[in-house]
């Protein structure tokens, strides 16, 4: 090699080293597991295609990607390379527990997550007129309830309507730990709220402790067909590792780990300058999260149940959410 395409070869390399995530150049950060996040989204901006979407915003995708996180010792990944709303997460996911569908309740406490899918403005504009503001028609809350009854509003009472799938699931896992039907799905093609669910399906499973006299250890595997990697998919993760614990937690199992498999994973393109400065942040480790007592049923639980110790994070990052 001559001493010319010696040194452009050598130039080539140090500027490819240098355009690469901090992440994956050093290997001694302590929380691996967000940095798998972090280089997944570096792939999908590197490596993804330009794809058209719903919103007409504009993506950049990838297909067939997973995670997974540990949940051991009720270690709970909070992303750490931005402030994460704990408390929304949180709210949302026992919305959904209790079957609600009505997005003024979670406004109602200052989180809107669902505040521009349930807009007069949105619900309009996709052949929701029948629905009152707020109404999210028949999404995760209502099937995970009352599977199958026939939705009218958010105000109907829908008692002993339709399948409990959650009240089966906990059976199961309490009377058969060996099962592999603890699986509830929110995809129900003949009813579909405002919008059809991103994350589709979950299976609860339980294994025996390596530690003789402890007790067994609840994981679940879950699948999204559709996954905004910056706005939404942090919070999924959050919510689902969440539900584990808690389910752990009201079941007197322990908490194990969370697998997240995804169809379609996308950055949108309005999305860009916010990943770009999320993936050049270095992660801390996971914060841990425990509960500070049992309800009666897994619907009881309020947010002052909860103790998040040790979180520590980068600043918060805003980005627009594709509507």
């Amino acid at each position: 090699m001559d001493s010319k395409h010696k040194q452009e070869t050598e130039g080539k390399e140090a500027k490819e080293e240098k355009d690469v995530p901090q992440q994956k150049q050093e290997k001694n950060i302590p929380n691996q597991e967000e940095v798998r996040y972090l280089d997944l989204m570096q792939d999908i901006l590197t490596k993804g295609q330009v794809r058209k979407d719903r919103t007409k915003v504009g993506t950049m995708s990838m297909f067939g990607c997973h995670l997974s996180f540990s949940l051991i010792n009720y270690q709970v990944p909070l992303l750490t390379t931005k402030k994460m709303f704990l408390r929304g997460i949180f709210e949302e996911l026992m919305w959904f527990l209790r079957g609600q569908t009505n997005s003024k309740i979670l406004e109602s406490k200052k989180v809107n997550i669902w505040k521009g899918n349930s807009s007069r403005e949105f619900l309009d504009n996709n052949g929701f007129k029948h629905l009152k503001e707020g109404d999210c028609g028949p999404i995760y809350g209502f099937h995970l309830r009352h599977w199958n009854a026939k939705y009218i509003d958010c105000e109907t009472d829908y008692k002993e309507q339709g399948v409990d799938q959650l009240a089966f699931v906990m059976q199961e896992l309490k009377t058969n730990p060996d099962s592999r039907r603890a699986v509830i799905t929110f995809l129900n093609p003949s009813q579909i709220g405002v919008l059809p669910p991103c994350h589709q399906t979950v299976q609860f499973e339980t294994e025996s402790s390596p530690i003789e006299g402890q007790p067994r250890i609840l994981s679940a595997v879950m699948f999204q067909r559709s996954a905004d990697m910056f706005l939404g998919v942090p919070f999924n993760i959050a919510s689902y590792s969440l539900w584990i614990m808690l389910m752990a937690h009201h079941l007197g199992f322990q908490p194990g780990r969370f697998y997240h498999h995804f169809g379609n994973c996308h950055i949108y393109n309005t999305h860009v300058n916010a990943v770009n400065e999320q993936i050049r942040r270095k992660p801390y480790p996971f914060p841990k999260l425990f509960f500070k007592c049992k309800r009666n049923q897994i619907t009881d639980y309020d947010w002052n149940d909860l103790e998040l110790q040790d979180y520590q994070c980068h600043s918060e990052i805003k980005a627009p959410m594709a509507v």
